[in-house]
C-alpha cells in the first residue's frame, strides 16, 4: 500500500512538471536544462528527464546531460533510458570527449 501512494505522489509530480514546462517554454523564453554527472542520478529522476525529453508537446525546450561513460554499463539505469528515447526516436546527439591534459 505505501508503495502504491509512493508511486502515485511521483506520477504526479512528473504529471505536474511536464504541464509547468509545456506552460513555461515559449519562442521568446525557451528553456534550456543542464544537468552534469547523470551516472549518479537516482531512477525517478532519470525518468523524469526522460519524459521531458520524450513529451511531444513541449516546444522550446533543449535538455543537455553529461555522465562519464566509463562509470555506466549496460544495466546502469542511464543505459537503458537512453536506449528507450532512441527507441522512441528522439534525437540525441553523444559528443564523446576525451581526457584533456594540463597542455590543452
Amino acid at each position: 500500500m505505501k508503495q502504491a501512494i509512493i508511486d502515485a505522489i511521483n506520477t504526479d509530480v512528473g504529471v505536474l512538471t511536464e504541464v509547468f514546462v509545456r506552460a513555461i517554454a515559449t519562442p521568446s523564453h525557451p528553456i534550456v536544462l543542464f544537468l552534469d554527472d547523470l551516472q549518479w542520478a537516482d531512477e525517478l529522476s532519470l525518468q523524469l528527464i526522460c519524459t521531458l525529453a520524450a513529451d511531444t508537446e513541449i516546444n522550446n525546450f533543449l535538455f543537455i546531460g553529461s555522465y562519464r561513460d566509463n562509470e555506466i554499463d549496460d544495466t546502469h539505469p542511464l543505459t537503458t533510458q537512453l536506449y528507450d528515447l532512441k527507441r522512441k526516436e528522439v534525437a540525441i546527439i553523444d559528443i564523446h570527449v576525451e581526457c584533456m591534459s594540463k597542455d590543452d
